[in-house]
């Protein structure tokens, strides 16, 4: 069996390479340079580990390409009580990333551990090219943002999804502005895709959760966007430089597009991602048809809507809409639980093909 070959578990690739290991010296080295490119623990007692055997092996760390943190599960001794994650604190995270350059982290199901901040995160390892953070607590201190240097960041994409935004404020900013958190991501060369779905958010003097906040603002801060995700509810606030923008991805709830608000798209807006709200119905909105119809759609290749969609009556007319204009229309089958349903492996699959396709363009000349 190939351990190279991607059609093989993760398990059973794990469980060849670390036979490889004790076979001999060749073998050991062989097998090393791939066991450790993808590295995925749930404890701080197996990144404990594994900071230890990166000390021990200083060539070991070139060799890891992405850090996946996921708290383990603690199964409860009654069958009716429900499952718990362990918390699990990240104080380990600095010296970890400290001794390998990682290009993509990926952290889920910490829940309410407050260690982990965003531009500290960022400034450790400049080498991060994506980071996905998920179900967890995330801190933005304001006073670190201003005086953090992000030249060498080869950041272009972070994922935050339901995630709780814990925002340190200085002495004499309001308190309930979150509309910066993430401005200075704009000074990133390289960031051009972000997700923010179902965001709660707090600051050390309100601790109460802000999540109906309208984040829309913060897409016209961050000008250099090519890919977003976002759960807003309404683009009314969104500034009307939204359409000068160079947006070539959009993830969104159907439900914000009426005749009026998708004129305010980018006119350069290749792939359109139309999700249901958790709260809704599955249903196609209203006003879509009509919205659609006034739409120009001047760049649209693709737009994604969801399966169950297609027994709807107005799906005739989306249908006929997008063969009048050449669209390839997507109807995406759901395979999670309906209550856990948050923007994912969609997003990165559709912004890995943008990113490429204009990473072609530039090395072209286009």
């Amino acid at each position: 069996v190939d351990p190279n070959d991607s059609s093989c578990s993760f398990q059973t690739r794990s469980k060849i390479l670390r036979n490889f290991t004790v076979v001999g010296s060749t073998f050991r080295t062989c097998a090393q340079t791939i066991l450790f490119r993808h590295v995925v623990f749930t404890s701080v007692d197996s990144a404990s580990r594994l900071i230890g055997t990166l000390e021990a092996s200083t060539t070991l760390g070139r060799h890891v390409k992405s850090i996946r943190i996921a708290a383990a599960p603690i199964l409860s001794e009654e069958e009716d009580e429900p499952v718990m994650l362990q918390k699990m604190k990240l104080d380990f995270l600095p010296a970890l990333l400290g001794l390998c350059e990682p290009t993509m982290l990926r952290i889920s199901g910490l829940g309410e551990v407050q260690d982990l901040e965003l531009y500290s995160l960022l400034q450790s390892s400049p080498s991060l090219t994506d980071i996905s953070i998920s179900d967890s607590w995330l801190r933005v201190d304001s006073s670190r943002r201003k005086e953090t240097d992000f030249s060498a960041s080869r950041l272009r994409r972070i994922y935050l999804s339901e995630v709780s935004l814990f925002k340190v404020i200085m002495a004499d900013e309001d308190p309930a502005n979150y509309e910066n958190l993430f401005t200075p991501l704009s000074t990133i060369p390289t960031f051009v895709s972000f997700a923010l779905t179902y965001p709660s958010l707090y600051s050390h003097l309100n601790l109460e959760d802000s999540a109906q906040h309208n984040l829309s603002p913060l897409v016209a801060l961050l000008p250099q966007l090519l890919c977003l995700s976002s759960t807003t509810q309404t683009l009314d606030a969104t500034p009307s430089t939204l359409t000068t923008q160079p947006l070539l991805f959009l993830d969104c709830f159907a439900s914000i597009l009426d005749p009026i608000s998708i004129r305010r798209l980018p006119s350069t807006l290749q792939v359109l991602r139309l999700n249901v709200t958790q709260q809704q119905d599955s249903g196609i909105p209203a006003e879509l048809v009509n919205a659609l119809k006034c739409w120009r759609a001047e760049a649209l290749t693709e737009l994604w809507v969801p399966f169950e969609w297609e027994q709807e009556e107005e799906m005739v007319e989306i249908e006929k809409w997008c063969k009048e204009r050449g669209v390839w229309l997507v109807k995406e089958v759901w395979e999670g639980d309906e209550e856990d349903r948050v923007f994912d492996d969609p997003f990165w699959g559709i912004s890995d093909g943008i990113l490429r396709k204009v990473e072609d363009e530039r090395r072209s000349g286009v």
